[in-house]
C-alpha cells in the first residue's frame, strides 16, 4: 500500500482509506506492506520544484483508517517515488522470497507509476489494482498512469477491479 498518508487525501482520493480498508479485511495475503513517503530539505522535491511540504507529521501520517494494520515490521519509510527506495523493502521481499506484488495507493502517476516500473524492471509479477489507486491531482493524471502502464508494460499488469477473479 503505498503512501496512503493524510496530505495526498482529498476530493480525489478520499474514498482510497476505506476501501483499501475493507479490501484487506477481504483478502488474505501472506503480508501487507505499507510505504510512508517523507521529504527532506536537500531532495530534489525542495531544490528543483521548491515543494517544501511532508517533512513530517501531521502530513506523512498513514491515514487513520489503515493505522490498525501497521506495525513497526510493516512499515517502510521511503524519500523518492519507487518503493524499492524505501529503506528495507527490498530485503524484506528477498528474505521473505517474495515474487508476487499486488499495488495500491497514491499517486498513480507518481509513485504507484515508478514503483510498477520499478518492479517489471527487477523482475517481479506485479499488478497493479486499479480501482484501489488514485491521484490526488485528479483523475486524468490517474488515467494517464493507467494508460502508460497498459502501454509499455501491457493489460496484464492492471487489475480493473478489488476482484481477483480476473487475475
Amino acid at each position: 500500500i503505498i503512501d496512503l498518508q493524510k496530505y495526498f487525501i482529498n476530493e480525489y482520493t478520499k474514498h482510497l482509506p476505506e476501501k483499501i480498508a475493507s479490501f484487506i479485511e477481504q483478502n488474505t495475503f501472506d503480508f501487507t506492506l505499507f510505504t510512508q513517503f517523507f521529504n527532506s530539505p536537500d531532495s530534489n522535491f525542495v531544490k528543483i520544484h521548491h515543494w517544501n511540504k511532508m517533512f513530517g507529521p501531521p502530513e506523512t501520517d498513514i491515514v487513520d483508517e489503515l493505522t490498525k494494520y501497521l506495525s513497526d515490521s510493516n512499515l517502510f519509510k521511503k524519500y523518492s517515488f519507487s518503493i524499492f527506495k524505501a529503506k528495507g523493502l527490498s530485503e524484506f521481499i528477498e528474505r521473505n522470497s517474495i515474487n508476487e506484488l499486488y499495488l495500491c495507493g497514491t499517486d498513480t502517476d507518481a509513485c504507484v507509476l515508478s514503483s510498477e516500473m520499478d518492479s517489471f524492471e527487477r523482475g517481479y509479477d506485479a499488478k497493479i489494482i486499479e480501482v484501489l489507486c488514485a491521484s490526488h491531482s485528479g483523475i486524468e493524471y490517474h488515467q494517464k498512469a493507467i494508460d502508460l502502464l497498459n502501454k509499455n508494460l501491457g493489460k496484464q499488469a492492471i487489475i480493473k477491479s478489488n476482484s481477483f477473479s480476473e487475475k
